[in-house]
């Protein structure tokens, strides 16, 4: 009987969950927007239907393990932890920083027994959202980049690009850090395991944040990546250091690959030109326009649009520039009319990110395809 009950029961809240995931993809499909009442009602059905899974672990259903009740708050907190990391590091806006958090604490109810529960859960969720979405944009993007390649100067302007002293400090800082973990964790061997996949995934979630001073700082991380360079060879030797070395470089590229095309994913939307009445918070201006504003009014930028906040401008940051918009100078050095963006839905990966974890029982597309390639390699 009780097994009748909890099946009853995991069909209900499944259906539950599916009407409140179809309404926010359809909402964001339909407006751009991840309204508050739609996820604080898919709360609230999950935090019911997480008291009833606990009852039922009380009574004794094997199908739910004695400590999920502790494990379930564990997993929540963390997820939403780690998407507000995301949210702050500009990952992602607050609506889908809210769906992410939603759909981790939303997983144990469904699969109580999933793999990585209660504390990296979350990381495979990541993963099953990020890794699809960005597969399909990289595709798009290659079919882009050979049709750019026509264009003069494509490949130079890509090349250029990549050399900017920024960009190659931040791969400096991840090849480090990714240095200083090989080496730490060698050192503390017998009393520390850390996984390689999941430290690589957490890289990719706290790099927005922390990429910020690399960047900011070539010289010095320059001088810092050598300084640990020289360390290594000393402390150990200059084979150990060499081949360290080849494996920071070697994380580091792929690393900043797949966070460009996280970014660029997340980023991905159309341009629309705002005039002054246009302007209001939580607009989101290009990167080009604001490049172009911090040329021609630097003061009028470092006073009132320096920060850039992820969920677009502040109700201060829209009234100053609505009045320089509506000033005479504002048309003579086009600025006028502003540029904006408009962001494309990503509520449709989160439920496909939701729905893939679901059926692999809380693993990843990572371990998925480690699974493909062994069967391959077994029959060939």
């Amino acid at each position: 009987m009780t097994n009748i009950l909890y099946n009853l029961f995991r069909i209900a809240a499944g259906a539950a969950f599916g009407f409140i995931f179809y309404t926010v993809c359809r909402e964001d499909n339909r407006c751009g927007k991840i309204r508050n009442a739609l996820i604080l009602k898919g709360l609230k059905i999950c935090l019911a239907a997480a008291c009833a899974t606990a009852l039922f672990g009380l009574a004794g259903h094997g199908t739910v393990p004695s400590d999920w009740t502790a494990g379930f708050i564990i997993n929540a907190a963390i997820s939403a932890f780690a998407s507000v990391i995301m949210w702050k590091g500009g990952v992602w806006p607050a609506g889908d920083a809210k769906f992410f958090i939603l759909s981790a604490a939303a997983l144990p109810v469904i699969i109580p027994k999933a793999a990585y529960f209660p504390y990296t859960l979350f990381l495979s969720l990541l993963m099953n959202i990020l890794i699809p979405a960005a597969a399909v944009f990289t595709v798009e993007a290659a079919f882009g980049f050979i049709a750019g390649v026509r264009r003069k100067g494509a490949l130079k302007n890509a090349a250029l690009n990549a050399v900017k002293p920024e960009n190659v400090s931040s791969f400096l800082g991840a090849a480090a850090v990714f240095i200083v973990f090989k080496y730490a964790r060698e050192l503390l061997r017998a009393c520390v395991h850390v996984n390689e996949a999941v430290f690589f995934a957490v890289m990719l979630l706290v790099w927005p944040v922390f990429s910020g001073p690399f960047k900011r700082h070539f010289k010095l991380t320059a001088c810092a990546f050598a300084a640990l360079m020289a360390y290594l060879a000393f402390a150990e030797s200059s084979r150990y250091m060499l081949l360290t070395a080849f494996y920071g470089l070697s994380c580091g590229l792929p690393f900043m690959l797949l966070n460009l095309v996280i970014r660029l994913l997340m980023s991905r939307d159309s341009l629309t030109p705002l005039d002054s009445c246009a302007i209001s918070e939580g607009v989101i201006l290009s990167d080009d326009y604001r490049e172009k504003l911090a040329g021609k009014f630097p003061e009028f930028y470092r006073n009132n649009m320096d920060v850039k906040y992820p969920d677009g401008l502040t109700a201060e940051q829209a009234d100053s520039l609505k009045k320089l918009l509506a000033s005479p100078q504002a048309a003579e050095n086009g600025i006028v009319p502003a540029e904006g963006r408009k962001g494309r839905p990503f509520a449709v990966w989160i439920t496909a990110g939701t729905v893939i974890t679901v059926l692999l029982n809380g693993e990843s597309v990572v371990a998925l395809c480690r699974t493909i390639i062994r069967i391959i390699n077994g029959l060939i």
